[in-house]
């Protein structure tokens, strides 16, 4: 182990980093720089600064362009529907007759996974030829001319097409072709007066990769379960892609994927089967689709679905399942259950998970199927059957709230002309067509056992997706909002460029603080502990009188000495205000922490401060400790295993961002104070493995990225990051990010940390991090090479006699603010300067 340790210690830019696991992981996961030696307080006795077992030192301590068919508004939706067998289309309560439009047809041939964008085989997508789209079109007005209404169409499949990938051979892009393949499909949903359910992805995403003509089919696992690789699908393909078309009026859902059960290796009576599919868990899965709907529901006006495989597995979707297992909640606004002859003599019984459930929808009514909250729709079923109306009245009759039968252009022919004998005996009850309310120029077999329609896997083969088998279908949001919140949507100003203020309040500042890092009880400090409780008992902003009291004394004195900004830590290691659930995930947000959050504002406005809340500090993914009952750090998970930091996104920051998002007292949410000494593999890096279980640059950079879109998403506040040192700026830069290939982190502005021994510290042609006199006091901004935003110097030493000269160095340095260190922690503020500053 030594001779490999040193190996790697030597390659670490070219061996693979480490993975997260994909099985469940206890919350005890518990890497030290020149060394953070301010440690958070261990003991409940302590009364001292969190230091209790050392002395703390701080020594060292977004979018393509819009579609020609958006309209550009906020995108509304109605609510998710009540269980009933009627859906909303264009604000009437309908049944959903569709079809099955898989793939396209491009020369006549089957076009799975192909119909936006391209690849090595060639562009073969709708708005690839004239030709191509005339057949399509032909195809719409067939489907028109029967009677439905629903075209459910496939959209990156596999991903084969469509998406580009970036240097690191992650999600990059999405094709402009596929761009223009897809305002090719609404032109023809348009004309035709249909409505859309896009599906996002195939089930074949996840099964075993294989290469023909330079084009990888299927294989792409990761996408679904390593978490650098989901968060680059996410923000760089998925929601850029619901941003230009959230508004289009055509489109009626989004379908996360088709039949994922197939790739689900821990499903109750599972269809995985690990000869085809590298597979995920159902966790894994959750975790995925819950980001992946949830951004359907922040960036489109549109419904969120899924495609399961079976009436079988409809438990599995629903959020009762998900809240029972711990997992995220998927939120789907309606379900789909699929539906093949088979099924017809299956019933599953007393299964602990599945309950008990006839499986086919043909022998199954919906009032039989218990707890179901939201319509489902029979998405999927053969129409050749000389019973095919018997089988449209039947699902009707059971309370289905659609019927969409497989398929245009693939392994069954729909029988037109009975569908469009059911369309003229219930056009009462079938959405009629809508009126567009623009118009768009167009730029673009199955065994009961194992899904055995394979998708194309050659450019020649001209035959429905099954190129080298004949496919056979035969199985084929959010808390009570805070008392100041007014309400209204929340908007921020963009961020501003370099420079030395910043917006407050419509004016341009510069933003003089101070840090407030955590507040007294009993006199005492009160390291991770201001906001919600822990076993050692509540000691919270608005724990008592006298604690309020104390803390209005100290606001008090920061008003009068002019600093108008605070920075205050709210989560802090994690040792109070977090709900954990029964998996031992991050499960809530304690009721206690938004009574302390409500105190802070309240004091903040008696006083007219400013609040910059930090929402983590890096002791979060320091070792743990435990004391009293109470685990101190420890919570590296939260950071770098997909699961965990889900929960942590969906049920605590989410939810604390969204109470708070339009308060006016918050300028700006802090996503972590120091991450530098967690960072293992950070240019000249400060981690310590002694000291901290630590995370990659990659996975901060994931794990940061979504909290500070959730702060754009829902608040109207700027988000910034506590950095420990001027050495690594350019880390935070999304120029940075753009080259190594990590998800953006989006700053609003800079943070840099300063103490005197960066004085005689200089950076020379760092191949990352430049060259750089990591004093601010020594570097003036103007040579720090990149800088696009305000850099505020957010932590220092003020006890000084050369406070008053380090003041004015930082201003005239160009700096955006100056913050000094601290009340209440191991330095007291020279206010008398501070005042006369």
């Amino acid at each position: 182990y030594s001779t490999l340790t040193s190996w790697f210690n030597a390659h670490t830019s070219v061996v693979s980093s480490p993975f997260s696991p994909s099985t469940t992981l206890s919350p005890s996961p518990s890497r030290t720089a020149s060394t953070p030696s301010r440690s958070p307080s261990s003991s409940p006795q302590s009364g001292s600064s969190p230091a209790a077992s050392a002395t703390p030192s701080r020594s060292r301590s977004r979018s393509p362009s819009a579609s020609p068919a958006s309209s550009g508004a906020s995108p509304t939706r109605p609510p998710p529907p009540p269980a009933s067998n009627r859906l909303p289309v264009d604000g009437q309560s309908k049944y959903l007759l569709g079809v099955n439009y898989p793939w396209g047809l491009y020369n006549g041939n089957s076009n799975y996974g192909r119909d936006f964008g391209s690849n090595a085989w060639g562009y073969t997508g709708f708005a690839a030829s004239s030709s191509n789209m005339a057949t399509n079109s032909a195809n719409f007005q067939t489907i028109k001319n029967a009677g439905s209404r629903f075209v459910r169409v496939w959209v990156f499949s596999d991903g084969r097409a469509g998406i580009d990938l970036n240097s690191q051979y992650y999600p990059g892009s999405v094709q402009q072709s596929a761009y223009a393949d897809m305002d090719a499909l609404i032109s023809l949903a348009r004309q035709y007066n249909l409505k859309l359910v896009p599906v996002l992805f195939d089930f074949h995403l996840g099964f075993k990769s294989q290469t023909n003509g330079g084009v990888q089919l299927a294989g792409r696992n990761s996408w679904i379960n390593y978490a650098p690789h989901v968060s680059s699908l996410l923000n760089n393909v998925v929601i850029p892609f619901l941003q230009r078309y959230g508004t289009i009026d055509v489109i009626h859902a989004w379908e996360v994927m088709n039949e994922p059960e197939w790739l689900i290796w821990d499903l109750p009576q599972t269809g995985y089967n690990s000869g085809q599919a590298d597979g995920c868990s159902m966790l894994e899965f959750h975790t995925w689709a819950s980001g992946i709907c949830q951004a359907v529901h922040n960036y489109t006006q549109h419904y969120c679905t899924l495609g399961s495989a079976s009436l079988k597995w409809y438990k599995i979707w629903l959020n009762a399942f998900a809240t029972r297992k711990g997992y995220p909640l998927i939120n789907l606004d309606y379900y789909q259950a699929h539906y093949y002859s088979w099924m017809d003599t299956t019933t599953i019984n007393n299964d602990p998970d599945l309950g008990t459930v006839t499986i086919s929808p043909l022998r199954q009514p919906t009032s039989g199927l218990s707890g179901l909250d939201r319509p489902i729709v029979v998405s999927q079923f053969y129409s050749t059957s000389s019973s095919f109306s018997s089988q449209l009245d039947t699902l009707y009759a059971n309370g289905y709230a659609g019927a969409w039968p497989w398929s245009v252009n693939a392994d069954s022919v729909i029988d037109y002309s009975t569908l469009t004998s059911w369309f003229n005996a219930h056009t009462s009850v079938v959405s009629s067509p809508f009126s567009p309310s623009t118009t768009l120029s167009p730029s673009p077999s199955r065994t009961a056992s194992t899904p055995s329609r394979s998708p194309s896997s050659s450019p020649q083969s001209g035959s429905s997706p099954a190129a080298s088998a004949t496919p056979s279908r035969s199985r084929s949001r959010s808390p009570s909002a805070s008392p100041a919140s007014s309400g209204a949507s929340p908007t921020r100003p963009p961020p501003p460029p370099a420079s030395n203020r910043l917006p407050v309040d419509g004016q341009s500042k510069y933003l003089l603080g101070v840090n407030y890092p955590w507040g007294l009880y009993n006199g005492n400090s009160n390291y991770g502990r201001d906001f919600g409780s822990n076993a050692w008992g509540y000691t919270g902003f608005a724990a008592s009188s006298s604690n309020m009291a104390t803390n209005s004394a100290n606001f008090q004195t920061i008003k009068n000495a002019g600093s108008r900004f605070v920075r205050v830590w709210v989560f802090s290691d994690g040792r109070a205000g977090i709900d954990l659930n029964s998996q031992y995930y991050p499960g809530s947000v304690q009721q206690s922490a938004y009574a302390d959050m409500d105190a802070l504002i309240s004091l903040a406005r008696q006083y007219n401060l400013k609040l910059v809340p930090v929402l983590f500090d890096f002791h979060l993914g320091f070792k743990s400790q435990t004391n009293g009952g109470v685990q101190l750090a420890g919570r590296n998970s939260w950071i770098n295993y997909a699961p965990h930091v889900s929960s942590l996104l969906n049920n605590v920051v989410i939810p604390f961002l969204q109470r708070y998002g339009t308060i006016d007292v918050i300028h700006a949410w802090e996503v972590m104070n120091e991450p530098e000494w967690l960072i293992w593999d950070l240019p000249q890096t400060g981690y310590n493995s002694g000291q901290a279980d630590g995370c990659s640059m990659l996975e901060f950079h994931t794990w940061a990225s979504g909290i500070c879109q959730a702060v754009h998403n829902y608040t109207q506040h700027y988000c910034t990051l506590g950095s420990a040192s001027l050495k690594w700026y350019k880390i935070w830069l999304n120029a940075f990010a753009t080259r190594k290939g990590y998800p953006l982190i989006n700053l609003d502005y800079y943070q840099a940390h300063y103490y005197s021994w960066m004085d005689t510290t200089t950076i020379n042609n760092d191949p990352d991090l430049g060259t750089v006199t990591i004093s601010p006091l020594r570097q003036p901004t103007s040579g720090l090479s990149g800088l696009d935003r305000p850099i505020v110097v957010s932590q220092f030493y003020s006890t000084s006699s050369s406070f008053s000269s380090q003041l004015d160095t930082l201003y005239a340095n160009g700096y955006a603010g100056a913050w000094p260190w601290s009340v209440n922690a191991d330095s007291v503020i020279d206010y008398s300067t501070l005042t006369s500053w």
